[in-house]
């Protein structure tokens, strides 16, 4: 904004461009689409007359992004493309891994197969230019349609490799989202104990950035590992309160794997072996915790088996 907020005889067009682009990702990131859609508009304008490709390509990939979001999947494929189309000239790994991983995003939609092959290309861009963050992305993204599928060993391995990365560069918002997906993937193969680490690690980052929607969802992976452990009530108002927390929150999160059967099954379990008046008296106490209520409970007193 420093760079932008000068007058424009101080700052030359290449600089001036680069900084609207910037100012627009990082929008992005904070999932401001509207004004990053905005910028990335005015960047690719200004890349155009200026004749850098690169810089083209980048705001084309941030446009598509933005189209997307604001649910125009056909117009952001397109974008998306071109940005593709472009990046591939420049023959620079950064850009080509950035532009692939909105193509990839945008043809999921439409074509599961054609987005995992675009998705691994992209990976290999990030892994030779050594973009750590955006292979953390893909990483996730690759896992998503895999725990869909039922294929928790596949997506366990690409998720545990996420989380890592996310150490790695202090992501703590992925390191949030990937941790509950990792503990989804390990819940299903019913290792429990490594589950339960992962969502802890979850619910003590998600208090740090704030992401709700995640922290009921590692709140409730909780609870069905605290099953396991024979904590009856206790799992149950862990799943009181993660329930709670989801639906007091704008659950949009298009990067987090919702377990659904596998919670609903644990309730229904739950409810059949200590009764109806039980559950329900300990689902209400965890439903009426406060967010901090809940994470304090479920990281003060859970027990491994």
């Amino acid at each position: 904004r420093a760079v932008l907020d000068r007058a424009d005889d101080a700052v030359s067009p290449t600089v001036r461009a680069r900084a609207v682009f910037v100012l627009g990702d990082l929008l992005g990131w904070h999932f401001e689409w509207a004004a990053a859609k905005d910028l990335a508009e005015q960047a690719l304008e200004m890349a155009r007359a200026l004749d850098d490709p690169q810089l083209v390509a980048q705001a084309l990939g941030l446009l598509s992004g933005a189209t997307f979001v604001q649910g125009d999947p056909d117009g952001a494929l397109g974008l998306a493309a071109e940005a593709v189309e472009v990046a591939r000239s420049v023959a620079d790994d950064f850009t080509l891994a950035e532009a692939l991983f909105y193509l990839a995003s945008a043809t999921q939609v439409t074509d599961e197969d054609r987005s995992r092959q675009l998705y691994e290309e992209c990976l290999a861009s990030c892994r030779q230019a050594g973009d750590v963050l955006y292979a953390c992305l893909v990483l996730g993204q690759l896992a998503l349609p895999e725990l869909r599928r039922g294929e928790t060993q596949a997506a366990a391995r690409h998720l545990d490799e996420a989380v890592t990365k996310a150490e790695q560069i202090g992501a703590v918002w992925l390191l949030t989202v990937q941790s509950a997906n990792l503990g989804g993937a390990l819940l299903s193969q019913g290792e429990v104990t490594a589950a339960a680490t992962v969502f802890r690690t979850s619910l003590i980052t998600a208090r740090r950035c704030g992401l709700r929607d995640v922290a009921g969802c590692a709140l409730t992976g909780l609870a069905c590992c605290t099953t396991r452990t024979a904590e009856l009530d206790r799992a149950v108002q862990l799943h009181g309160a993660g329930d709670a927390i989801l639906e007091r929150t704008e659950h949009g999160n298009d990067m987090l794997y919702l377990a659904e059967q596998i919670y609903a099954d644990d309730k229904d379990r739950l409810r059949g072996t200590i009764g109806n008046d039980a559950f329900e008296r300990a689902y209400r106490s965890g439903a009426e915790l406060t967010f901090e209520q809940a994470l304090d409970t479920a990281l003060g007193r859970y027990r491994h088996a």
